[in-house]
């Protein structure tokens, strides 16, 4: 899967991408930003990849000026409910705090609410990472009143409160891409790694892509 929008390019993680998330993940810059911060082995990348190849999991590379240069998830919680636990690390000094960045989140969070019909979004965040507190704020994310483990933060965005606050930012973020719509469903493509995938959609969701997809990839 492919979602090609805002000037980024955003593709469904794939085993050619492990090595390079593993090392990138293991970095001291990325690895003090997150709460497990032992070494993962390549070993252990595989068996992770394992159990997140599949359609409760979302990964995306993102892509920009021909470089891998972070990664984006997507946990379903419920497909009934709505509920998505998402996250982001960007291991490419250049852009971080970019336009890259926002237009990236955009791209994915569009992804989880106007085409896979979520309904509210949570993200996990240590709370001496002020700087992904203060991102994810920015894009409308707002705290959990509800008590947490000392030295974690939950925030959480509903769908509505997303497309009022970014209304303006998604705008400037079209305007810059020369683009005059939010992200639609001819904006994503698919490839025979993603029958499986597909396969497993529960069917309100594979309802909504089903007009998109090749032949070859339908039900």
């Amino acid at each position: 899967m492919i979602i090609q929008k805002y000037n980024v390019r955003l593709r469904r993680l794939e085993a050619s991408d492990l090595e390079l998330v593993r090392l990138k993940r293991n970095s001291p810059a990325i690895k003090t930003r997150m709460f497990y911060q032992e070494e993962i082995t390549a070993e252990a990348q595989q068996k992770w990849f394992e159990r997140i190849d599949n359609v409760m999991h979302y990964y995306f590379v993102i892509e920009a000026k021909d470089r891998r240069v972070g990664l984006l998830n997507g946990n379903i919680r419920s497909f009934k409910e709505g509920t998505i636990e998402a996250g982001i690390f960007i291991w490419d000094e250049q852009f971080l705090a970019s336009r890259t960045a926002v237009a990236a989140a955009l791209g994915v969070l569009d992804f989880h609410f106007l085409l896979m019909d979520m309904k509210e979004i949570f993200i996990e965040v240590r709370t001496d990472n002020q700087k992904a507190i203060a991102f994810n704020q920015y894009l409308g994310f707002a705290p959990l009143k509800e008590e947490h483990d000392q030295g974690r933060i939950w925030l959480f965005l509903k769908k509505d409160k997303y497309l009022e606050h970014t209304a303006r930012l998604r705008k400037g973020v079209m305007r810059a891409a020369k683009e005059t719509e939010a992200l639609q469903w001819r904006d994503v493509s698919f490839t025979q790694n993603d029958k499986a995938f597909i396969d497993d959609l529960p069917e309100r969701q594979y309802q909504r892509i089903s007009a998109f997809l090749p032949d070859d990839l339908k039900r």
